[in-house]
């Protein structure tokens, strides 16, 4: 009952406070090192669309979502998506544990321990969490706040098929979609399981 008002509570300041950038707008590059002590910026992860979710240990309704964050990450890391965890913590003890009991098993978790006083919550306007941006390729935020299903939606309708590569009954190679997109590719991969199949 307390986790279902303190969220209610959250929605009613979502509601009163522009939180975070706006969709549209270039993500602000950043500089971090992992608590594995690996630098990271975000110029590095352009090319592939990257998640940005800030959240920290204490906060329930990001331990609530971070089950929505391991099933995308489990489902789409390998068509080029992955996720960069900024926590809020001020205890790198508590944000490992948190890490390690939700199962967040990528491998950009970053944390200054300056909770709300990081400069980077600040050059992401960052007023309440959870918060997270989908970054596009190129660096631009194509959507915010995606919670539950929303995010694996967005996912699924946005980010680049995964591409295998095929040999037909000619032993031509041909790079298509896993999941065929239309009857090309599927009239592709059936002809490629025949040859192969003789």
């Amino acid at each position: 009952v307390w986790y279902e008002s303190m969220d209610s509570y959250r929605t009613q300041m979502l509601q009163k406070v522009e939180n975070g950038l706006k969709v549209g707008f270039k993500a602000p590059d950043f500089e971090s090192i992992t608590i594995k002590g690996d630098t990271i910026n975000l110029k590095k992860l352009l090319g592939n669309y990257v998640l940005i979710d800030f959240w920290a240990s204490w906060c329930q309704p990001c331990r609530k979502e971070n089950k929505n964050l391991v099933e995308a990450y489990k489902e789409f890391s390998h068509r080029k998506f992955t996720i960069v965890s900024f926590s809020l913590d001020s205890k790198l003890e508590q944000l490992e544990k948190g890490i390690k009991l939700d199962g967040l098993n990528w491998p950009y978790h970053i944390s200054d321990f300056q909770k709300w006083r990081s400069p980077i919550v600040s050059l992401f306007n960052v007023k309440v969490i959870p918060l997270n941006y989908l970054i596009d390729p190129t660096g631009k935020i194509i959507a915010k706040n995606l919670k539950g299903t929303a995010l694996i939606s967005t996912l699924e309708q946005t980010l680049p098929p995964e591409m295998i590569e095929i040999i037909d009954s000619t032993g031509k190679v041909h790079i298509v979609p896993k999941v065929p997109l239309n009857a090309k590719d599927s009239l592709l991969v059936e002809n490629a399981l025949a040859a192969k199949a003789k």
